[in-house]
């Protein structure tokens, strides 16, 4: 490159980009799982913030990185480019460098660095019953394990271990599985991987593989994801499923509709303490809050009839049954069909709890029809 291009305002912006990365990165991982955002959760605990005001406090610690990473990206770029002496500058220049690299392999390669940061558990969650060949079956729920863990789980007996992780979650997972795989050797454990992405779209396959192991298994696993939050709780929702019984030891790494302030489509409406009337969730919303356990029932009063709902009909059919939640469809096709409101009403106070109640958006102005009739039936 020739010197126009060092002197060019392209160049002036690509510095500018790479040392908002260099910063941004590191940065945001100390600020959301060591750092200001956990300091948030800390005192919100410690003083009973409501979920609204400590969502607001959550938004102001991210604007605040974004910012501070922006100044601070802008007074490099400066030094970067002012007559300090070239050994200074290329010294900040490397080290910020080598920080973000760290940052990525930390993040890639040592999991148990975030799972502490994080508040991650080894082992949260138990559930056991009786497998099909008659042999019981124990299930233990948590973050990744690392080789010392491994080597603890063989020594307290464990039958193997299942791993969650998927080869689509990069950079990190694929390096993990990898890792795994080794560590799975020099302890002479068994490991079956079942990948369960972190959204729900692609987890076709799950239900079989877990069918499969309640069928066949014998005694006691450890089943992780990466840092034992969404995708453990959704295992132990298709096991509990299966006439699972199962056992809490540490519920706070559960999501509850009760954490949202609001859902992507919409703010959604509490009718009791454990029904709600929502707009469609996105898959990731349905990976979260709806097939991790919280919910028994989803009330659809989307219309078949209408062509752009049918699509949303079957997504979420397919969702629902692969994780074993019960799926009604009450189809109302305007706040003027009364006939069909009615039908709710009558079925609200029959159907299990806790349930969602949806159609596509909560801008729709059937969403207040159906608040205050079912308000007024509850008086």
């Amino acid at each position: 490159m020739n010197k126009q291009f060092f002197e060019s305002d392209l160049y002036r912006w690509l510095l500018f980009l790479y040392f908002f990365l260099i910063v941004f990165f590191p940065l945001g991982f100390y600020t959301l799982l060591a750092g200001p955002s956990k300091w948030v959760i800390e005192v919100a605990l410690k003083y009973s913030w409501s979920e609204y005001h400590e969502k607001i406090a959550q938004r102001f610690v991210i604007l605040g990185l974004v910012v501070l990473s922006l100044i601070l990206a802008w007074l490099l770029r400066k030094l970067f480019l002012s007559g300090k002496p070239a050994i200074f500058r290329y010294f900040t220049l490397s080290f910020l460098t080598v920080l973000f690299l760290v940052s990525v392999y930390l993040f890639s390669f040592k999991p148990d660095v975030f799972i502490n940061l994080a508040g991650g558990n080894h082992s949260n969650t138990v559930q056991s019953a009786v497998s099909d060949n008659g042999s019981n079956i124990e299930f233990v729920l948590g973050a990744y394990p690392d080789l010392k863990e491994l080597r603890r789980l063989k020594q307290a007996g464990y039958t193997g271990v299942v791993s969650l992780l998927s080869e689509m979650v990069v950079p990190a997972e694929p390096n993990l599985i990898r890792e795994e795989n080794e560590n799975i050797k020099k302890v002479g454990i068994p490991l079956i991987q079942i990948p369960m992405l972190p959204w729900v779209s692609g987890n076709n396959d799950v239900l079989n593989k877990v069918k499969k192991l309640i069928s066949e298994g014998h005694g006691k696993y450890f089943v992780h994801c990466y840092l034992g939050r969404d995708r453990v709780n959704v295992f132990r929702n298709i096991v509990r499923n299966m006439g699972v019984k199962s056992q809490s030891l540490q519920g706070d790494m559960v999501r509850h509709i009760d954490d949202l302030r609001t859902f992507e489509r919409g703010p959604y409406t509490k009718l009791d303490k454990n029904a709600y009337l929502t707009p469609f969730p996105t898959d990731d919303e349905f990976f979260g809050y709806i097939v991790n356990g919280q919910v028994v029932s989803v009330v659809s009063v989307l219309c078949p009839k209408n062509p752009e709902d049918t699509v949303w009909i079957s997504h979420e059919k397919n969702i629902l049954s692969r994780y074993g939640i019960n799926y009604i469809n009450i189809p109302i096709s305007n706040e003027k069909d009364v006939k069909a409101i009615q039908i709710l009403a009558d079925s609200f106070p029959k159907i299990k709890r806790p349930v969602v109640i949806h159609k596509y958006s909560s801008s729709d102005p059937l969403y207040k029809v159906i608040i205050q009739k079912l308000s007024a039936q509850k008086k």
